[in-house]
């Protein structure tokens, strides 16, 4: 009797699916050079490396999202997923003065860059909530009659979803202006 519990027990944990979101986030930090006699948007505009479409932006979030999976035959003969794994990878890049700034400056880039910060994490939540409906998709894809087809679908299904987030994150810089309606605004 002991022995069929096992089986039955061995048999149940065999059958079920798994998933799995791992994230790491990176920060990476830019030089800008402080003097006394310059304001510091026309220092960090100088000193950023984040230059796109012709516009200078002082941070920046850059998130990738990778998945792999694993499917079982079924009894019948049909391709369901058996496994998912999701990693998410991003780098914040935000600046850093280098240099003695006045007490001015010093407040002023305090208040700037806790703001800029949170502005670059809601594009890393993006990221974040990308990756957990990679994973809950593709876990969920129905049963296929093949395994190309399943792995075809999942891997539509992923590159369909990184899309929709890609178009959250255009929103959500148009929806903050870049920042500023949280706080990322220098005068």
């Amino acid at each position: 009797m002991n022995k069929l519990v096992f089986c039955l027990l061995i048999l149940s944990v065999a059958s079920t699916t798994y998933a799995e979101v791992t994230e790491r986030l990176d920060y990476i930090d830019y030089p800008a050079t402080v003097d006394a006699q310059t304001p510091l948007n026309v220092i960090l505009n100088k000193a950023s490396p984040i230059r796109e479409n012709g516009n200078v932006f002082h941070g920046y979030t850059k998130w990738w999202v990778q998945w792999h999976f694993w499917w079982q035959k079924t009894a019948n003969g049909e391709c369901t997923m058996s496994r998912v794994k999701v990693d998410l990878s991003a780098t914040i890049t935000l600046p850093k003065l280098v240099g003695t700034p006045s007490s001015a400056q010093q407040s002023q880039f305090d208040q700037y860059a806790a703001a800029l910060k949170i502005h670059e994490l809601g594009h890393y939540n993006n990221g974040k909530q990308a990756a957990n409906a990679v994973e809950q998709a593709i876990l969920h894809l129905p049963s296929t009659p093949n395994c190309e087809q399943l792995e075809s679908q999942a891997n539509k299904t992923g590159m369909q979803i990184l899309k929709e987030y890609n178009q959250k994150d255009r929103q959500y810089d148009a929806a903050t202006s870049h920042g500023k309606t949280q706080g990322a605004r220098l005068n």
